[in-house]
């Protein structure tokens, strides 16, 4: 992130307990927030949370996971679960272009990009 960023000393992780945590680097005894809900508990198919990315200007995390064709946006500030739904394929990466304010989604040899609607 860059200075002046609402991301800025902030991290995030994720893994294969399903969750994605949001820690603060200068205080880093708990996390901040736990983003959950990006798997639903019957899916025997999804393993891990990769690769979550703070997006705009680090106001929000977006996450995808291993067999999932879905993608999920939380609010970095409350943790709060905004938005989640199917993209059609299971993204292998995430990247947030700010210049486009789009979100780039690579799977195989295929990059989609799609618009978020945030607030």
């Amino acid at each position: 992130p860059r200075a002046g960023d609402p991301s800025a000393g902030l991290l995030l992780s994720a893994g294969y307990d399903l969750q994605i945590k949001l820690w603060d680097a200068r205080a880093p005894s708990r996390p901040l927030h736990t983003l959950q809900g990006h798997v639903a508990p019957r899916v025997a198919r999804q393993k891990g949370i990769f690769q979550p990315q703070f997006c705009a200007g680090g106001r929000y995390v977006v996450a995808s996971g291993e067999g999932s064709e879905a993608l999920s946006l939380y609010s970095a500030e409350s943790g709060a679960t905004l938005s989640r739904g199917r993209i059609g394929c299971t993204a292998s990466t995430l990247s947030w272009c700010e210049s486009r304010r789009q979100l780039g989604v690579a799977t195989g040899k295929t990059l989609r990009f799609f618009e978020p609607r945030l607030a």
